[in-house]
């Protein structure tokens, strides 16, 4: 089971899409898409009546051959719907260009295709009207264009529309559907004459029948102005196949129908359901058109958008902090709301998922990234696996959830919100791979959201809570996939090694002088230990007593006006130092991120009333 055959299957099951009025349409065979410019409206006997600009719905499924789906110069029109220098016969009076065989070999290809029994009366219609070359003549009667004073001067600069696209409509007494890129009849009409040009025979390897061959296959895959492909085989004179085989097709011979209801699915399920971020795209579908689960959404967006699950209610991640054995039993709810609908068989047996990762290798070249077939039960324990060890308290700017991150915001953390594009998709893709794949997280991505995330003093405090809570995650999902150790999320009073223990003394160092502070300041400044942040985390010993002694004037204040919470946070205090080693507390070590995780849970354990907690969010 190749890529090419999951995509031409999932057509075939999506078929119920093809030639729906969508932002990027599942296409007919041998049709594609373009965005029209100018429709020009006309009678059955080929009478202009009306033409007009297209200000919406330009996006338009129009046939095509072969070649024109794979064009990017040359003349080889389309055959029904196409640019000016195609359709208009007059084109070359008005812009004195040369474009007669333009505007032939359109007129030869609609000419075979209206002389053929698989004519149509309103492709007829079109054939007739084109066949004058009034065209741009026509359209500034009509005022649809306007001609400038200076044509020559004007196309140079593109002023004029001279690449302008061409729909058509045609209108018949007693039919509703004028438009003809709508028009199924005018559709069934091109497929089945089309289908009876092909003759260069062929085994398809996707299909393993004898079918007619592709010479050429589709572009457009990202977008309409996506030029690269993923099959390509036209250098006849270096290196591409020779050696092995004398042709292209010994080498891999897929059939025309196979390579378009291919492209043609996958261009659509991008659209409808991909990721996509410059020349990188990722889609995971389901074979049999059911709904599925993005493996590319944080866990509180990956919830919420399987409402079709039947898991007994709606109930949202709460803000408090869980075990990560309840994050997991919260997210096996919502996976068993789609597993009770499906029978064992189906769940192990029949690899129904796919995954697809792609990326332009050059303005030409796509390559394929990732391709994966898997059952339904090894995509959800690969996505519950990653949502349950990935797992720490997020803090985003308007909500809050217990969960895993989504990639492009690990991205973000690891290189900041302006990341630049090549290595925002490189990131994407390795934590993509370690989601489907198992892979561990890589230890450079999780040093660079260390690196952001102790620079306290430098981040905003809203994003800064978020980098923190991405942080933790990937650092507990990083040492899981190392020692199997499985980090809490609340306050391990027994985990006993330097890093955490230093981590949670900074936290009770920063709450001690927050909670000494008048409440007109607290909003105003940073904590000393938010400041040293930083440096505590490359040198806990030296930076430890700086921020010790700055606490005297605050324990001071606490013991005059609340003595009770200093006596509380002394006590704190003076049990994680007895908890240290003295060679690890002197030591020179920088700390590693799971100083973080020591901090954050203290620093949660620190306010444990809604009052408290409410009051520090601008902390």
């Amino acid at each position: 089971m190749n890529w090419l055959q999951a995509l031409s299957e999932s057509y075939d099951n999506y078929s119920i899409h093809i030639g729906k009025e969508e932002k990027v349409p599942l296409v007919p065979i041998f049709h594609t898409t373009q965005n029209a410019d100018v429709e020009i409206i006309l009678n059955i006997e080929g009478e202009i009546q009306k033409s007009r600009l297209v200000e919406n719905n330009k996006v338009t499924v129009i046939p095509c051959t072969e070649e024109s789906s794979s064009r990017t110069s040359g003349k080889t029109p389309h055959p029904l719907c196409d640019r000016l220098e195609y359709v208009a016969g007059d084109y070359k009076k008005f812009f004195n260009l040369e474009t007669d065989s333009f505007h032939q070999a359109y007129l030869k290809l609609l000419g075979q295709w209206c002389s053929s029994p698989f004519s149509h009366p309103k492709v007829q219609a079109v054939y007739t009207y084109v066949s004058k070359g009034t065209v741009i003549t026509d359209l500034c009667n009509n005022k649809t264009l306007s001609l400038p004073d200076n044509i020559e001067a004007s196309v140079k600069n593109k002023d004029f529309p001279t690449k302008a696209f061409v729909r058509w409509l045609v209108r018949v007494e007693d039919d509703p559907e004028d438009a003809l890129w709508n028009d199924k009849t005018v559709i069934e009409s091109w497929v089945n004459f089309y289908d009876s040009l092909q003759q260069k025979k062929g085994l398809c390897y996707v299909s393993g029948k004898i079918e007619n061959l592709a010479k050429l296959h589709p572009k457009k895959i990202l977008h309409s102005a996506d030029g690269a492909k993923l099959i390509s085989s036209n250098d006849t004179s270096n290196f591409t196949y020779r050696g092995r085989f004398s042709t292209p097709e010994q080498a891999y011979g897929v059939s025309y129908q196979t390579s378009h209801k291919a492209h043609s699915a996958l261009r659509w399920l991008i659209a409808k359901q991909g990721y996509r971020d410059g020349s990188l795209a990722i889609v995971a579908w389901h074979i049999q058109c059911k709904k599925i689960f993005n493996p590319l959404e944080n866990s509180k967006e990956l919830c919420e958008s399987t409402k079709f699950c039947n898991y007994g209610g709606k109930e949202d991640f709460e803000r408090k902090a869980h075990t990560g054995e309840h994050c997991a039993k919260e997210l096996r709810k919502r996976i068993s709301g789609y597993t009770t609908k499906l029978s064992l068989t189906e769940l192990t047996k029949n690899p129904n998922m796919v995954i697809v990762a792609l990326d332009s290798a050059s303005p030409g070249r796509a390559s394929l990234l990732c391709y994966r077939r898997l059952s339904e039960k090894d995509y959800l324990l690969r996505l519950e696996k990653w949502h349950t060890y990935c797992c720490w308290i997020q803090e985003y700017e308007n909500y809050s959830f217990t969960g895993a991150p989504s990639p492009i915001d690990i991205a973000k953390t690891a290189y900041g919100k302006e990341v630049n594009q090549e290595l925002r998709k490189k990131i994407v893709r390795e934590i993509f791979m370690c989601i489907i794949d198992g892979m561990p997280i890589p230890a450079h991505l999780l040093q660079a959201c260390f690196n952001r995330t102790i620079q306290r003093h430098s981040l905003d405090q809203k994003e800064w809570r978020k980098l923190l809570g991405i942080t933790c995650a990937l650092f507990r999902k990083y040492h899981y996939d190392k020692t199997q150790r499985n980090y809490q999320m609340t306050l391990e009073l027994e985990l006993l090694s330097r890093d955490y223990l230093y981590g949670r003394l900074l936290a009770i160092a920063e709450h001690i002088e927050y909670t000494a502070l008048p409440d007109e300041e607290k909003r105003k400044r940073m904590t000393n230990a938010a400041r040293f942040m930083h440096r505590f985390a490359n040198y806990p010993f030296e930076t430890w007593r700086t921020i010790e002694l700055s606490l005297t004037p605050y324990r001071e204040r606490l013991i005059s006006k609340k003595r009770g919470i200093f006596i509380k946070l002394e006590k704190e205090m003076d049990s994680i130092m007895s908890a240290f080693k003295h060679e690890d507390f002197v030591s020179s070590e920088k700390l590693t991120a799971e100083f973080l995780l020591g901090y954050h849970c203290q620093r949660k354990a620190n306010f444990k009333t809604k009052e408290i907690e409410t009051s520090t969010e601008t902390n």
